[in-house]
C-alpha cells in the first residue's frame, strides 16, 4: 500500500511537472511583457546627463512571476547611448511601473552627431528590451525593438541671405563709403566623419569700383548655444576686378569633439539650440586696410529626442 502510494505520488509529480512545461511551451502560461517605456532627460552637467526612464510591465498571469533579469538600450541612429539593466523583479498579477536611471554615453555624440548629418540630418531614436522570466526551472525570453521617435533638423537652410548686403565702412573726416556688396551666401555640408565636420561656405563679392579690391584674409566661426565649434578661413588671398563679382569659398572645419559640450548645453536648454554663423575679413581699396564683417547669420531648432 505504501509503494503504491510512493508510485502515485511521484506519477502525480511527473503529471504536474510535463502539464506545467506544457503550460508554458505552448504559451497557456502568459510572459510578462513591456507594455511601454517612457523615457525623459534627467540632471544634466556638462561631465553627466542622466536618463530617467519609466517601464511599464504586464504580468497576464493570476500568480506572481518573476522577472530574473531585464535589459534595455537606447539607440540614436543604431549608436547605443544609453543602457540599464535590473534582475529578481518579483511581479504580481496586473501591471508593475519600474523606475531607472542611466547615464548618456557621451562619448558616442560625435558618432551620433555624423550620423545624424549623413542621413539627411535625421536620427531614428529605437528601444530595444529583453526580459528573462521564469518560474521554478522553465525560462523564457522576450526580445523587442521599436521605433520610438524620428527628428528632422535642416540647419544650412535657415543660414540664408535674404537680400544683397552692401558692406559699409567709415573713413574719418569723409563720407561712409560703399566698399563691396554681398550678393550670395551659399552653404553646404561637405566632408562627414566621426572626427571632423566640414561646411563649405560660398560666398558671392562684388565690387562696384573702378578700382581692385584686395581680399586678405577671410575667416569663418561656428557657433551653437554659445559655443565656438567650428572655424574656418580662406586659403590663399583673392582680388575682386573693378565692377566684378567673385566666389570666396571657405571650408569652416567642426571638431566633433566640441559637439559633446553643445549636446549637453542642447539638452540643458529644454533641447532648444540658437546657432550662428559670422565671419569677419580685411580688405584693401585704394591702398587703405578695411577690417569687415561681411557676414553674420542665425539660426535656431527644437528637438524632442525622447519624445
Amino acid at each position: 500500500m505504501k509503494l503504491w502510494k510512493k508510485i502515485s505520488i511521484g506519477s502525480a509529480l511527473v503529471i504536474i511537472v510535463v502539464l506545467v512545461i506544457l503550460y508554458f511551451s505552448f504559451s497557456i502560461l502568459g510572459v510578462p511583457y513591456v507594455k511601454s517605456i517612457e523615457s525623459r532627460w534627467g540632471n544634466v552637467s556638462s561631465n553627466q546627463t542622466e536618463i530617467l526612464t519609466e517601464v511599464t510591465i504586464e504580468n497576464p498571469n493570476l500568480f506572481d512571476i518573476t522577472i530574473s533579469s531585464l535589459y534595455y538600450e537606447i539607440y540614436l541612429n543604431n549608436i547605443t547611448i544609453a543602457e540599464g539593466w535590473d534582475k529578481d523583479i518579483n511581479l504580481e498579477h496586473g501591471t508593475t511601473i519600474l523606475n531607472y536611471m542611466t547615464t548618456l554615453n557621451v562619448s558616442k555624440i560625435p558618432q551620433w552627431w555624423s550620423s545624424h548629418i549623413n542621413n539627411n540630418e535625421t536620427t531614428i531614436i529605437t528601444i530595444r528590451y529583453k526580459v528573462f522570466a521564469k518560474l521554478g526551472p522553465i525560462h523564457k525570453t522576450q526580445t523587442i525593438k521599436y521605433e520610438y521617435n524620428t527628428i528632422h533638423t535642416n540647419l544650412l537652410s535657415k543660414l540664408k541671405l535674404n537680400e544683397p548686403k552692401e558692406i559699409i565702412v567709415s573713413i574719418p573726416n569723409e563720407p561712409e563709403l560703399h566698399l563691396l556688396t554681398v550678393t550670395g551666401f551659399s552653404p553646404k555640408w561637405d566632408l562627414i566623419n566621426e572626427d571632423i565636420t566640414i561646411i563649405n561656405t560660398s560666398l558671392v563679392l562684388y565690387n562696384p569700383h573702378s578700382t581692385t579690391i584686395e581680399v586678405v584674409f577671410f575667416n569663418y566661426e561656428f557657433i551653437m548655444n554659445n559655443f565656438p565649434v567650428g572655424w574656418g578661413y580662406l586659403a590663399s588671398p583673392a582680388t575682386i576686378p573693378p565692377g566684378s563679382a567673385v566666389v570666396v569659398n571657405c571650408d569652416t572645419i567642426i571638431d566633433n569633439k566640441n559637439i559633446i559640450d553643445w549636446f549637453s548645453s542642447h539638452i540643458k536648454n529644454g533641447e532648444f539650440t540658437q546657432y550662428q554663423i559670422k565671419s569677419s575679413a580685411n580688405f584693401v581699396y585704394e591702398g587703405a586696410s578695411y577690417l569687415v564683417e561681411p557676414i553674420n547669420l542665425t539660426g535656431e531648432f527644437y528637438t524632442n529626442l525622447l519624445g
